[in-house]
């Protein structure tokens, strides 16, 4: 991990009913959790053959290509374990190595790594707004919602790759994707405030609270009062 907290980012959102629980990436990593036992994958698991030849179904977004670019050219790599914080799936932006739950399902892996392949693309994105962090310009709600804006991004691919790819996924009948339905969603304004989990935001205000409150209590002279 790189000297600042913006490289490893938990992905999938939790959201709120009516649309089904997930999980998103986020900004500065929390406490490390337990070590868990590597578990053999069980079968329907996702498989990283399968999985290539997946998403080369992307709904037309065109994000392998997207992140590559923002990875420096270099292929995004793909491995299954344990993701940051165990929904789903995790990105080391500076590494541009990619975590996806080992006990996902072949449909659900293949729309994890499209959300995460987009965070990927949006590195640059992520590491200016923990530039401005560390500068003091962002205050906790500022900072929570300039990156749970650059994540929308990730819901809106995933609603594109869903619609198109469930056949080309091996989705079983009846499969839903997590972000079914958020094509009517009015704007990001909507999805924050109403259907995005404040579990999901409470994750962002910690890692504020962690790497950048004290920066921003020094820069506009907040002190606590004895």
């Amino acid at each position: 991990m790189a000297d600042t907290p913006s490289n490893l980012r938990p992905m999938r959102p939790i959201l709120r009913q009516p649309f089904v629980e997930e999980v998103l990436p986020i900004d500065g990593q929390p406490d490390a959790p337990a070590p868990e036992k590597k578990q053999a994958s069980k079968p329907g698991n996702w498989s990283h053959a399968q999985l290539m030849q997946d998403i080369k179904c992307d709904g037309g977004t065109g994000i392998y290509a997207t992140a590559k670019a923002a990875n420096g050219g270099k292929d995004p790599i793909f491995k299954s374990g344990h993701s940051v914080i165990g929904t789903g799936g995790s990105t080391d932006t500076n590494a541009g190595v990619i975590t996806i739950d080992s006990d996902q399902k072949r449909a659900d892996a293949a729309e994890t790594a499209i959300v995460e392949l987009t965070n990927l693309s949006n590195k640059a994105r992520f590491a200016k707004v923990s530039t401005e962090a560390n500068a003091g310009k962002l205050d906790r709600e500022q900072y929570t919602r300039a990156n749970e804006a650059i994540e929308y991004d990730a819901v809106k691919n995933a609603v594109q790759a869903d619609r198109s790819c469930k056949e080309s996924w091996g989705a079983s009948p009846g499969w839903t994707g997590t972000y079914d339905g958020f094509d009517k969603l009015k704007n990001f304004d909507e999805y924050y405030e109403k259907y995005l989990a404040a579990m999901h935001k409470d994750y962002y205000r910690g890692a504020w609270d962690k790497d950048y409150k004290h920066i921003y209590d020094a820069v506009h002279h907040l002190h606590k009062k004895t």
